[in-house]
């Protein structure tokens, strides 16, 4: 990503290790000065006729290996992957919606799954618009 006048990594320094998110108003105040400016392109894609929403729960205390196995395999993570991560007291969330069906969603997240030990998993099939209902 390229920012008008400098490159992300750079504006990112300032953040000094504090947690910030497009939803949070401390956001914009954090990275962006009145000289910087941020463009998003969105990509669309037909909607598929079904999605497969998942969730991988971790103990904070072993999150380490969340990391580690994300900073191993998660270059080879599918396209149709999106997710999130909520980071909370004790327990960490790994938030998913898989283009496809939920057979190919855990044949698409075995390696990954093995590798960053969750202390549980759930993968539940549905339209698309069941999962933005949810």
């Amino acid at each position: 990503i390229k920012l008008q006048n400098r490159d992300l990594t750079s504006c990112l320094a300032g953040v000094q290790g504090k947690l910030v998110y497009p939803n949070d108003p401390e956001y914009y105040n954090d990275l962006i000065d009145e000289n910087t400016r941020i463009s998003y392109t969105p990509s669309i894609y037909p909607t598929p006729p079904t999605v497969t929403s998942i969730s991988l729960n971790y103990d904070i205390t072993k999150i380490q290996t969340f990391f580690d196995a994300y900073n191993q395999l998660g270059s080879a993570l599918p396209d149709d992957l999106s997710f999130s991560i909520v980071i909370g007291t004790g327990s960490a969330e790994f938030v998913g919606v898989y283009r496809g069906t939920q057979t190919d969603a855990t044949q698409a997240l075995s390696q990954f799954v093995s590798s960053s030990q969750p202390t549980s998993t759930t993968y539940t099939e549905e339209s698309f618009y069941n999962s933005v209902e949810n």
